[in-house]
């Protein structure tokens, strides 16, 4: 068993703001601009947006449906649909 962070669910990020979060979900929505793309992760418990440079996501070539692992930190944003966000500082798997 891995040690470490531990998954937070997307239902209780909102408990969680200010601190780091690992969330396991899929790819619900991607909006791909030029220099920030735009994620929305689905777990069982709801949604989420993920923000990270475009750039950085390059590689992975993600679509719809793709299931991923997005540490980063979890922010309060009145802009984000469910009034929490997570941008991501390290790690997409």
């Amino acid at each position: 068993m891995r040690r470490g962070l531990q998954r937070s669910f997307v239902g209780q990020l909102h408990t969680r703001i200010g601190t780091t979060v690992l969330v396991r979900g899929w790819v619900y929505r991607l909006r791909v601009l030029a220099k920030t793309t735009f994620i929305i992760v689905k777990d069982c418990s709801g949604e989420a947006q993920c923000v990270a440079a475009t750039g950085s996501l390059a590689h992975l070539s993600l679509k719809l449906d793709d299931v991923i692992e997005v540490r980063g930190q979890a922010r309060a944003d009145e802009r984000a649909r469910h009034g929490v966000r997570s941008t991501s500082s390290t790690r997409w798997s």
